[in-house]
């Protein structure tokens, strides 16, 4: 079984190419990822409001395995600057 938190990571790499700077994540586990499996994850932006010098941006986060069951849900929201 791998743990959670390497799961939700493949969210946090993509954030890092956006800039996005995190303020809050919160992560719902819904079924255990093995060893092996591959693991899709959708982030939908909910939120994008311009700032100067920023943008605030809130997201909710599915990820899917090779099966098309939901195995974490998550949102999150922070801010990525221009």
């Amino acid at each position: 079984m791998v743990q959670g938190l390497l799961t939700a990571s493949i969210g946090t790499k993509i954030g890092g190419d956006l800039n996005y700077i995190d303020r809050e994540m919160v992560s719902e586990f819904i079924r255990p990822v093995i060893t092996g499996d591959t693991i899709t994850c959708k982030i939908i932006l909910t939120k994008v409001e311009q700032s100067e010098g920023f943008k605030t941006v809130a997201m909710e986060t599915v990820y899917h395995n090779q099966n098309g069951n939901v195995v974490l849900k998550g949102s999150s929201h922070g801010i990525i600057r221009d």
